[in-house]
């Protein structure tokens, strides 16, 4: 039967003209590339889009915060934002603010080695204040720092921390809101709609590219103890998680800056000792004292320079943090350390990393909050901190009558001032400087009333 199925195959090919066989050739070339294709695309595509990453423009949900309804996440563990802006960055002076921090701008400079740094002439807001910058897992540069006020353009935005990214090494940036749960012991601690939001912010990428978030919240309440929380994200713009990171014996904690000397975690809170930690979320309390390897000489007093940010060198070759002096007249510095412990200053008394240049017309008063990252080129750079040429010299007074200093906190809830259990605070306060973050706060009158 077979045979005879042959037979007249073969029979039936030869009888028809070489025009149809080509014909049938053709058809039957199309039909295997059809089933070929099919079977390619019952095989390949669904597995495709298990690995297509989810993009939310809104709010980043990631798979361990506790708190979102798990049955309302989406199944892909892998999550983007959008690299466009979700607000402009303010321009110019508010003259209606109150805030002397409303008076600050953060400003940019680059350098081969991390010593000498060259300014870029590039702002990236006025009207902010305590920039950190790092390197996110993509390689982008990220600039995180808290929003003074900006009302103009439509936009009502204060006292909030966002961040401005670069894909390009500092040349053009996007500007991000963030998204802070609140701790659980401090529930007005968040934003959107945080009163008042986490400040100070301290962001470091994990090696498993987590990101954490360090940052000052008051306790218990709006007018509590401030003190350094730590929360967790997966891509550095939505944080939630909380935990305090240790609660101060002796007054506050304010300025965090954490930075892992060998397998110890280190805090600085200001200029107080670090607190110590295995696991950089939970540490002990720091030692009695400031930190202060160098001090300087403003007049005949001698005060101790503000740590503004700490940096690991690559290659084990040592850590260096970069310090600033809060005076007119004292400039950026560095000092560096093998060990974590014994610290070299890196510039000569009258050498400065940077320092204010009257000529430099986007600089004004005295320079600010240094803080330093490597790129992944190798090279270095700088975002710091200045006042807006122009400030009304009423500003830069550090002492403040008690009247003066009620007017200054009609943006605390309440229109009320933080209330604290010690007379004498740890942080900054008791080392002779009234900085900007205590003259807003009133955090230290040892320092600001004097």
């Amino acid at each position: 039967m077979l045979e005879d199925f042959k037979t007249k195959i073969i029979s039936f090919y030869q009888r028809i003209s070489a025009k149809t066989r080509f014909l049938f050739l053709i058809l039957f070339g199309i039909l295997v590339l059809t089933v070929s294709f099919l079977i390619i695309g019952i095989i390949y595509f669904p597995q495709k889009q298990k690995e297509q990453k989810v993009i939310y423009p809104e709010r980043q949900i990631f798979p361990f915060d506790s708190s979102v309804n798990q049955e309302l996440m989406p199944t892909s563990s892998d999550y983007e934002f959008k690299m466009t802006s979700d607000f402009k960055p303010c321009l110019g002076i508010d003259k209606a603010a109150k805030n002397p921090i409303a008076y600050h701008r953060i400003l940019l400079a680059k350098s081969a080695d991390g010593l000498h740094f060259t300014r870029m002439g590039k702002l990236i807001s006025d009207r902010a204040s305590v920039p950190d910058i790092m390197v996110d897992k993509k390689g982008n540069v990220r600039i995180y720092f808290v929003l003074i006020t900006c009302k103009e353009q439509g936009q009502d935005l204060e006292n909030i921390p966002v961040v401005a990214i670069s894909s390009d090494n500092g040349e053009n940036w996007v500007y991000k809101k963030l998204t802070i749960e609140a701790p659980s012991d401090a529930l007005h601690c968040k934003t959107p709609g945080g009163s008042p939001a986490p400040v100070d912010p301290e962001v470091l990428l994990m090696p498993d590219g987590t990101y954490r978030l360090y940052a000052t919240c008051p306790q218990s309440n709006s007018q509590g103890t401030p003190m350094t929380y730590v929360f967790f994200s997966s891509d550095g713009i939505y944080f939630s998680g909380a935990q305090h990171t240790y609660i101060p014996q002796n007054g506050i904690a304010l300025d965090p800056v954490v930075i892992k000397f060998g397998n110890t975690w280190n805090l600085f809170n200001g200029n107080s000792n670090p607190a110590t930690s295995l696991d950089g979320i939970t540490f002990n309390n720091p030692k009695p004292g400031i930190f202060c390897p160098f001090k300087f000489k403003d007049g005949n007093t001698d005060k101790c320079y503000v740590i503004g940010d700490a940096l690991t060198l690559g290659d084990s070759l040592g850590y260096r943090i970069y310090l600033f002096g809060d005076t007119p007249n004292e400039g950026f510095k560095s000092i560096f350390s093998s060990d974590g412990e014994n610290w070299t200053m890196e510039q000569k008394s009258n050498e400065y990393i940077l320092n204010i240049d009257q000529g430099v017309k986007e600089e004004y008063y005295k320079l600010m909050f240094p803080t330093v990252t490597r790129l992944n080129d190798g090279s270095f750079l700088m975002a710091y901190e200045t006042f807006i040429p122009q400030t009304p010299p009423s500003i830069f007074e550090t002492t403040f009558s008690e009247k003066e200093n009620d007017q200054l906190f009609k943006s605390f809830p309440e229109g009320g001032k933080p209330t604290f259990g010690q007379k004498e605070p740890l942080g900054k306060c008791g080392d002779g400087i009234c900085d900007s973050i205590e003259q807003t706060t009133n955090t230290c009158p040892l320092d600001c009333l004097r």
